[in-house]
């Protein structure tokens, strides 16, 4: 089960990788992880991630963590 849930993760996280940089954000695939640890587009990064990702989840209804949920001190 783990290698069968290692695979799904993979293949999502890479579509997800993938469907991004075609819409023209490039995000760098991790090399051995499930999360991509996105840098907020150019365009958007004066909003800073908490405001980002709170306008993610109200306007696309996707959910993401910003970065100091997770522990990180620096903006991506």
């Amino acid at each position: 089960i783990i290698e069968t849930n290692r695979e799904l993760y993979h293949k999502r996280r890479d579509v997800m990788v993938e469907a991004f940089g075609r819409a023209g954000w490039d995000i760098p695939p991790p090399p051995a992880s499930m999360f991509a640890w996105a840098p907020l587009p150019p365009a958007l990064k004066s909003m800073g991630s908490l405001e980002f990702s709170k306008q993610l989840l109200t306007q696309a209804q996707v959910a993401v963590a910003h970065q100091p949920a997770i522990g990180l001190d620096a903006e991506l």
